[in-house]
């Protein structure tokens, strides 16, 4: 009520939502000593902007208000020889005495002994100040460069403390490995993936927002909402925890209270589900020595009790003698990028077909389900699971069709050689035209969206491509020349 002319954004992540260098100057005041992780923030400031101003409670003031006791994460001190910020975890020396209130008087004489006024361009320079964060590192780790955007080149440089006066005197050196594009050649890696999204305990997103799903590391996990009804098919996000509520009301929780490994996010699936991956035919799944590609896969909460012990519209299983042939299975195909369709894996999330009765189970813990042999050696567009069940009746089936799904391990690309095609995208994202710069003439041109359906087949002169038409999403530009084609990945605003 106070700002009704200014425009707030509330975050969801910690990757501020504006482009690189969107801003010539960035004020963070009072914020740095609230934030988890500072070091990502810091980051993303210098990602933003060229230029900022930081202010700071000094020590003394972090210790005198009583709304920073519990608000405050971090101590803050400027290192005046090295011109750097120190920080450290914050650390109550004193009992509070002061209101913020009581502390806007103090400031007007003390401001000097109360408050940081830090200006900075370029880089902010900062360091911990706990030793038993510092480290070498020696073992192989992934540097993660999707901040930069969509780049024709990248220039790496190094600094160091230890200079001399033929200027640094650390060699110099370091390794690169495993560097993933889709622009490159030689490989595409998706990561490990986990859905730890930033929500709440107990919270969830069925796509009531009409996103069409949700992208996590360039994989779409689609989601259909339903206005008029408020339901949804597809996945949703969870971080549910109830595992005694057996009603429709608790369908988005696990029966396992978390997910895989006591992780707070995970999918829940509902019906007909399915996965796309943003690739062409210029890409196949190579399968590595030593992962396979398996996920994490249980029952939800309410699929589990209702199995256990039947309700209103559905039986429970083996019934009353124990003895009925009952079972809840659940199947996953790959469609390629011809549009042939893969052999069909299955896992069962309760199986009663035994004639031996003790062997019948429910699922209740986290499983890995290997989906290696219809993944790898392909080049697989997507992945389509779907529930099936002996309990049906009228309108299918009776039994919740519900599943949960977590940590999926890893999926590894690598592109067929082709010839060497330079090409840019600008801008991205775009809301109307592209301007598209290749090394070759473009003899012609598709779009492609991101379930892999051509969008536009079109031949360009001057390099320009209206894109206005298209519905705001991940698409792909693919481009022939005399020398071979190019992909591009762009975004639709």
């Amino acid at each position: 009520n106070f700002y009704k002319d200014k425009k707030f954004i509330r975050l969801k992540k910690k990757t501020l939502p504006f482009k690189n260098k969107e801003f010539d100057f960035v004020i963070a005041s009072h914020v740095v000593e609230h934030v988890d992780d500072v070091d990502y923030f810091i980051k993303e400031l210098e990602r933003v902007s060229t230029k900022g101003y930081i202010e700071l409670p000094t020590i003394l003031e972090d210790n005198l208000v009583f709304e920073n006791k519990k608000d405050h994460l971090w101590h803050m001190e400027f290192d005046d020889d090295n011109q750097e910020l120190v920080i450290s975890k914050k650390i109550q020396i004193f009992e509070p005495i002061l209101t913020v209130s009581t502390l806007g008087k103090l400031r007007e004489y003390f401001k000097s002994s109360l408050i940081y006024e830090l200006s900075w361009e370029n880089k902010i320079d900062y360091r911990f100040l706990d030793n038993s964060k510092d480290y070498l590192i020696k073992d192989w780790t992934h540097w993660n460069l999707e901040r930069l955007g969509d780049v024709d080149s990248i220039v790496f440089t190094m600094e160091s403390s230890d200079t001399g006066q033929f200027g640094m005197n650390t060699p110099a050196y370091f390794c690169f490995d495993n560097f993933n594009s889709d622009s490159l050649t030689n490989s595409y890696v998706i990561s490990d993936i986990d859905f730890d999204y930033n929500t709440d305990v107990d919270s969830f997103l069925n796509g009531s927002q009409f996103d069409g799903g949700f992208v996590q590391n360039t994989v779409l996990f689609a989601n259909e909402f339903n206005k008029q009804w408020g339901s949804w098919t597809g996945w949703s996000i969870s971080s549910m925890t109830d595992t005694v509520d057996a009603t429709f009301n608790n369908q988005y929780s696990c029966i396992a209270g978390s997910g895989f490994a006591k992780s707070k996010t995970y999918l829940t699936g509902y019906q007909r589900s399915s996965i796309h991956f943003p690739y062409t035919s210029d890409v196949h799944f190579k399968n590595t020595a030593t992962r396979r590609f398996t996920v994490g896969i249980n029952n939800s909460t309410y699929g589990y009790k209702t199995m256990q012990d039947g309700n209103q519209f559905a039986n429970k299983f083996g019934g009353d003698s124990g003895n009925d042939k009952d079972y809840l299975v659940i199947h996953a195909v790959g469609v390629l990028h011809n549009g042939q369709t893969t052999d069909t894996l299955s896992h069962f999330l309760a199986d009663y077909r035994f004639n031996d009765n003790s062997k019948d189970y429910v699922q209740k813990n986290w499983a890995h389900w290997d989906l290696t042999d219809i993944v790898y050696g392909q080049p697989l567009v997507s992945l389509h699971f779907w529930v099936e069940g002996s309990d049906t009746g009228q309108f299918g089936l009776n039994t919740p069709a519900y599943f949960c799904v977590d940590q999926i391990f890893p999926i590894t690309g690598s592109a067929h050689k082709i010839d060497k095609i330079d090409m840019t995208v600008l801008p991205n994202p775009t809301n109307q035209v592209l301007h598209i710069k290749t090394s070759d003439e473009i003899q012609n041109l598709s779009v492609i969206d991101i379930l892999g359906n051509v969008k536009m087949v079109k031949t360009i002169k001057n390099g320009q491509l209206d894109v206005g038409s298209l519905e705001t999403g991940i698409y792909f530009v693919r481009v022939q020349t005399s020398h071979g084609v190019a992909t591009k990945q762009f975004i639709k605003q």
